[in-house]
């Protein structure tokens, strides 16, 4: 019986040395990884600018422009200059075309600020700040372009239709 539970014992220590042999063979190449220098690398490399890719998009193609923020060239340009009429939104290093264009590729895609950052080369931080001014001028556009329904007039399809109205 003696005997059994030594082998066991040994039996058991056996396996956690090969545990910890395979632990090791994965640490090790880790540790030299971490341990090397890294070079850093630019993340915006391209030559095209968020300014020219929204060019390209509202003097192209009319699919192009609509794919991209879900309206049509001249209402984005009418709103754009709307927002720079109204000072909702200033030009600054950018422009209001390009904050905008940025606000709506975000809703129109379901977009992060990575995404955004590859798509129109600014910084995570560049985004943040265009996202929380648009989000804040919300409610001042929402007087402008949103007229609530009268709740004295009933829709026609609802009142003409006897399973919705009685």
């Amino acid at each position: 019986m003696a005997l059994r539970i030594t082998d066991r014992i040994r039996k058991r220590e056996e396996e956690e040395e090969e545990d910890d042999d395979a632990m090791i063979l994965f640490l090790l190449p880790m540790l030299h990884l971490l341990g090397e220098p890294r070079e850093k690398k630019p993340r915006h490399t391209s030559t095209i600018r968020g300014e020219e890719v929204v060019r390209d998009l509202l003097e192209g193609h009319v699919q192009n422009c609509r794919v991209a923020f879900r309206m049509e060239a001249h209402i984005f340009r009418a709103l754009a200059s709307f927002l720079r009429r109204e000072s909702l939104v200033r030009d600054t290093r950018l422009s209001v075309e390009e904050k905008l264009a940025a606000f709506l590729w975000m809703l129109s895609h379901n977009s992060s600020y990575q995404d955004l950052q590859v798509q129109f080369k600014h910084s995570n931080d560049t985004f943040h700040n265009i996202m929380n001014n648009f989000f804040n001028i919300v409610p001042a556009l929402s007087k402008h372009f949103l007229k609530p329904p009268n709740p004295a007039q009933v829709h026609p399809k609802i009142r003409n239709n006897p399973r919705f109205f009685p």
